[in-house]
């Protein structure tokens, strides 16, 4: 069975992130495509990239003023026991 139509786009998945391929290379993601009844063609690669990294993402403003709030009442609360 062939192709019931021309194919417009396609998606490369589950390359392996263990092989840290950089996707701003364009060697990195060799692609052989053959393609029949040639004609005029033009063939680009986009990487779409996901950050997994947890701990890139920021502690919000908000959080580290209560925190120093918190401490600050800590702090004070001592002061008061010990004098």
């Amino acid at each position: 069975p062939g192709l019931v139509g021309p194919v417009t786009e396609f998606t490369i998945t589950g390359i392996d992130t263990g092989l840290e391929l950089d996707p701003d290379n364009p060697l990195a993601f060799q692609t052989g495509i053959a393609v029949a009844n040639s004609g005029v063609g033009f063939v680009t690669q986009t990487p779409i990239t996901i950050d997994t990294d947890l701990s890139a993402i920021p502690l919000p403003a908000g959080s580290l003023l209560m925190l120093t709030g918190i401490g600050g009442l800590v702090a004070m609360r001592r002061r008061r026991r010990n004098g």
